[in-house]
């Protein structure tokens, strides 16, 4: 079994490593913590609001922050000397060591937090999830064929639906300049002029009035909030 974090990225350089090398890129039995992650919960968790290895290792083991930032690391290296590439490289095998350690931990116990909570979480990632992740990876790294024509005919077909329904939205909330796309517009039009409260509904039906719950941080816009609010309040 091989184990990623974020394997869509990852199996495009394992592929173009084996095949430089000429070896034959057949990857079998792959896992991704990210994608058990999000089949158990989609939304994004801690401090730093994503599913990255560090945020779930901090949240799940009380990891300290030993990342590296890249771009900044790279630019050292162009300058550093060799004692500084040296003490450099020691720092990046570190780092290397600790993403694979805390991707080893994090597979078991994501695994059995899945299992606990429902066996049709682990369908979805071996039927759904990890097959998508595969297709991905390939499409990112060969690129598709798109047929031109259609995509320039449909992408003026969709500006005119997407006009049409801005144009609508401004007229039912009377706001001749609302722009869907702004957070604080949206905002201001479902709670200020439509008064509808601030309330997060989750999975058992309960409603929090609260931005913040489980250590999960939910805007008052955020995608699961307005889902929540347009079954409470459909019309």
């Amino acid at each position: 079994e091989l184990v990623f974090h974020n394997a869509k990225f990852d199996l495009q350089f394992l592929k173009t490593g084996l095949e430089a090398r000429g070896f034959a890129y057949a990857p079998e039995n792959v896992h991704d913590t990210m994608m058990l992650h999000y089949a158990i919960d989609e939304r994004p968790m801690g401090r730093f609001n994503s599913h990255s290895l560090k945020n779930l290792a901090r949240i799940y083991f009380d990891a300290p922050d030993y990342d590296i930032g890249m771009r900044t690391w790279l630019e050292r290296w162009e300058s550093a000397s060799a004692y500084d590439r040296e003490q450099m490289r020691a720092d990046m095998n570190v780092y290397l060591a600790l993403d694979c350690y805390y991707t080893a931990r994090l597979y078991p116990v994501l695994f059995n937090a899945a299992l606990d909570e429902s066996e049709r979480l682990l369908d979805l990632y071996d039927s759904l999830l990890m097959p998508g992740t595969l297709a991905l990876a390939e499409i990112e790294h060969h690129g598709i064929l798109i047929d031109v024509d259609m995509f320039k005919k449909s992408s003026v077909e969709l500006n005119e639906k997407a006009n049409e329904l801005q144009a609508k939205l401004q007229r039912d909330t009377g706001r001749p300049d609302f722009n869907p796309g702004s957070p604080k517009q949206v905002e201001e039009v479902i709670y200020k002029d439509l008064g509808l409260p601030f309330g997060l509904e989750t999975r058992d039906g309960k409603v929090y009035h609260t931005a913040r719950r489980g250590g999960l941080q939910e805007g008052p816009t955020a995608a699961a909030v307005l889902k929540g609010l347009a079954r409470r309040f459909p019309e």
